[in-house]
């Protein structure tokens, strides 16, 4: 609207007035004194526009975060190496997909055969063989297990498998005891049962996808009954010798076993049965120092001259009372006058674990002195060694004089005694029965 040219304001025009409405803003106006106009207070919009600008600022941070975290957990790249060969993959990649991702290295799973072994399935045998770092991976874990910077990986083919098969299997009948079959010509210090005799058998396998038969023929030989003789020689790079003593308890063992026990020495001692049950005490005493007890038979008869039934009385009931007096429930025996012969063997080889004889014969029943019998030791020892001596059925002085000698020239030697058991043991060519002092099965 414009003026009058003579400057005067028309009538019907009001005049405006805005008052401070009118004024421009100042920072009062932000300040809220409250219903009662006290203490100023900030009004709520800049709260909420603080508050949002932090939320802001927080998720921007967070996320940066987050960014930095995944990348430095997933995405960032590392090198390990597979089969020899550089590969760069990325941190905490599994390793089904670092086999993925490269074709499985060239590698492939084994193939699923036929009882006849043709191929019925190129992927159906066992997965690739996978190590990381040395350990072996199994199969179900690929998809679990991420790798590490510097991982060492080998890939290799998977086995094949045969498919499922059902089995006809046919019976190869063993030879039982026989005299044929007990060999003693070896000439070695352990007799023994080599084999009780097991069937063998054949086989016929008839696939459950192919539905091929296949004879397969001799899975397992039959093994014939075998009584076998040797001595034991322990390979460890040490000597060993046994001292055995026969024909006791009597009123010497007590003496050989206050020697032994000076030196430090074990040994084994070949009772016979009726001895022990006047020298009870003086048995169970040699056990409890950690002596061998085993069997000389009941009463020293010549056993080849016996029936089968007295044979197996003499032998069986001396194991009786050794087990009463020492509680060692071992079938370690030694025949009287080292008598067994191919028959002997035939009537007993279920109840013993072997018949020991020895290497050494000391010939003290002679009574040839003391300084022969040691010197007779010394002279003949080797590793494996295994000593005859008496502690019974007669005088045995000389050997309470020649036994500390005889010790103590071994260890000059450089040998380690030990009894018949570990001496076996120590070989680690008998069967188990054989090293546990149990019979044949």
């Amino acid at each position: 609207m414009s003026n009058r040219q003579d400057g005067t304001q028309p009538d019907n025009v009001e005049e405006l007035h805005f008052g401070d409405s009118a004024r421009g803003a100042s920072f009062d106006d932000f300040i809220d004194n409250g219903p009662d106009g006290g203490t100023p207070r900030k009004k709520r919009s800049v709260g909420k526009i603080i508050l949002v600008t932090l939320i802001v600022l927080a998720l921007v941070g967070a996320a940066g975060v987050a960014g930095g975290w995944y990348y430095m957990n997933r995405l960032r790249p590392i090198n390990v190496t597979v089969n020899g060969t550089p590969v760069e993959t990325r941190i905490n990649t599994t390793v089904q997909s670092i086999m993925d991702a490269n074709g499985d290295f060239g590698t492939k799973p084994g193939n699923l055969l036929s009882v006849s072994n043709k191929v019925l399935d190129g992927k159906g045998g066992d997965k690739q063989t996978i190590t990381v770092n040395g350990q072996k991976l199994n199969a179900a874990d690929w998809d679990s297990l991420r790798l590490q910077p510097d991982a060492q990986i080998t890939v290799d083919n998977g086995k094949d498998v045969t498919e499922r098969y059902t089995v006809k299997r046919e019976t190869i009948p063993h030879k039982g005891p026989s005299l044929d079959a007990v060999d003693l010509m070896g000439g070695g210090a352990i007799q023994y049962v080599a084999s009780p005799g097991r069937d063998g058998y054949k086989e016929q396998w008839t696939g459950a996808i192919s539905k091929e038969t296949v004879d397969k023929g001799v899975v397992k030989k039959a093994e014939d009954f075998k009584v076998t003789t040797k001595t034991p020689r322990p390979k460890d790079g040490k000597k060993y010798i046994a001292l055995t003593f026969d024909d006791g308890p009597s009123e010497y063992t007590a003496q050989y076993q206050k020697i032994l026990k000076e030196k430090g020495v074990h040994a084994t001692f070949f009772n016979l049965s009726e001895e022990a049950a006047y020298f009870g005490a003086q048995e169970k005493s040699l056990a409890a120092d950690g002596h061998e007890i085993a069997s000389h038979s009941v009463s020293h008869k010549y056993l080849p001259k016996l029936s089968r039934g007295d044979l197996r009385n003499e032998i069986g009931k001396s194991f009786g009372v050794i087990e009463k007096n020492s509680g060692e429930t071992g079938r370690m025996f030694r025949s009287p006058y080292g008598a067994f012969e191919r028959q002997q063997w035939l009537d007993s080889y279920d109840i013993i674990s072997s018949n020991v004889l020895w290497t050494i014969d000391t010939e003290d029943w002679k009574r040839p002195g003391p300084d022969k019998i040691r010197d007779t030791v010394l002279q003949q020892a080797e590793n494996g060694s295994i000593v005859l001596m008496h502690d019974g059925g007669g005088d045995r002085s000389q050997d309470v004089t020649a036994l500390p000698q005889i010790i103590d020239g071994l260890k000059a030697k450089g040998f380690t005694f030990v009894t018949v058991s570990e001496m076996i043991k120590l070989d680690g060519t008998f069967p188990d029965y054989v090293a546990n002092n149990e019979p044949a099965k």
